[in-house]
């Protein structure tokens, strides 16, 4: 009794085993095939994003590059157009007001002549209004420029109206190329603060703007520029001001300017020396993926269960024959000569019925004579 109830306790179910092995196959080659389509569709998708990131950045810094560029083509023009220096004081002060007067951004403008001495000044203040040009920033714009090179300084703040500042210089030089003066200027560049701050980037990124130390030129809450944040600590902020070569575009994915994790692209201007970071939140980048890893994980789901159906009935298909053929020889084991496989499918388990049959057919003949035998006797 115990050796059959440890063989029955052995027993497991054909059909089980089958739809088992069946789902179980199914469901590995489901998961490869996702698995394998969302690998490459992450990456596919990356490059997309990417290079989505670093023409949102390029949108911004063109604008600054192209800010800056036209104050020095301005100015250059002007300085270009006579000699400034040896020009009378009324002429000096009309070409620097009609200077003022096509580029609203310029809030002062100094002359100065080959000894670093002021010649002529106009300002859209009045003379208590000193603005960021004091005398160590005219020297410095004018040792920078009288060598011969366009000069920026460096992002100031305006301890009056608090508004970014910069101070632009050109050389005056005559037909041979020599330096006779610089031409200075000091420029408003609130316009980067506007442009920041209305820029969309996505549903929930934004852009700002630093300098080659990692000081914030601009963002969109002006009260962190004002306090003269550096974001050296963020990994692609550190990666510019640390360059050792010319520096191109980066991406890179880490913490962001609010502390959340996003995708940021980094652009820098060259002159200035200046960069536009472009950020946006890894959650908004990467939302089509999302999207795609829950729509295959329904659409494996679904197929897994339409398979375990298909795989009940095709298991059910497969061994109702069997058991079949289970119960017949039960009835035969029990003596019931009569029992029968019905022949209903066309196929070995068909042959195999019919074979099954006739066996019972010549049993039940020769057990018949048998017994008529025994009679007789």
């Amino acid at each position: 009794m115990s050796r059959f109830s440890h063989g029955r306790k052995k027993f497991r179910s054909l059909a089980a085993t089958l739809t088992m092995a069946f789902v179980i196959l199914l469901a590995v080659v489901l998961v490869l095939f996702n698995c394998l389509n969302l690998y490459n569709f992450f990456q596919h998708n990356q490059e997309i994003i990417i290079n989505r990131q670093e023409l949102m950045a390029k949108e911004p810094a063109n604008a600054v590059r192209s800010f800056i560029q036209e104050k020095f083509n301005l100015m250059v023009l002007t300085v270009g157009s006579d000699n400034l220096l040896t020009a009378s004081e009324e002429r000096q002060r009309a070409v620097l007001s009609n200077l003022m007067g096509r580029e609203p951004s310029f809030r002062q403008l100094v002359l100065l002549n080959s000894r670093g001495r002021e010649v002529a000044r106009l300002s859209r203040f009045s003379a208590q209004v000193a603005g960021v040009l004091s005398a160590k920033n005219l020297q410095e714009a004018f040792s920078q420029a009288f060598s011969g090179k366009e000069y920026i300084s460096p992002v100031i703040i305006d301890e009056t109206s608090f508004e970014p500042m910069v101070i632009m210089a050109v050389p005056l030089t005559d037909i041979l190329g020599e330096s006779l003066g610089v031409l200075v200027a000091e420029v408003n560049l609130k316009f980067m603060w506007d442009l920041i701050g209305a820029l969309k980037i996505g549903d929930k990124g934004q852009a700002y703007v630093v300098d080659e130390t990692g000081n914030l030129v601009a963002l969109r809450d002006v009260t962190r520029v004002l306090k003269g944040e550096n974001l050296r600590h963020l990994e692609i902020v550190a990666a510019f001001v640390n360059k050792k070569t010319a520096f191109l575009s980066q991406t890179t994915i880490g913490p962001g300017v609010m502390g959340t994790r996003v995708i940021a692209s980094l652009v820098p201007l060259g002159k200035p020396d200046w960069a536009v970071v472009a950020e946006l939140p890894l959650a908004e980048a990467y939302r089509p993926v999302r999207v795609m890893v829950v729509s295959s994980f329904f659409f494996m789901l679904i197929s897994l269960v339409m398979a375990i159906i298909a795989g009940v009935i095709l298991v059910k298909r497969i061994t109702k024959p069997v058991a079949e053929f289970g119960n017949v020889l039960r009835e035969l084991g029990q003596g019931n000569l009569r029992t029968r496989v019905a022949v209903t499918a066309r196929n070995e388990f068909g042959e195999l019925a019919g074979y099954l049959n006739k066996t019972i057919n010549a049993l039940s003949l020769l057990i018949n004579k048998a017994r008529e035998m025994v009679k007789m006797v």
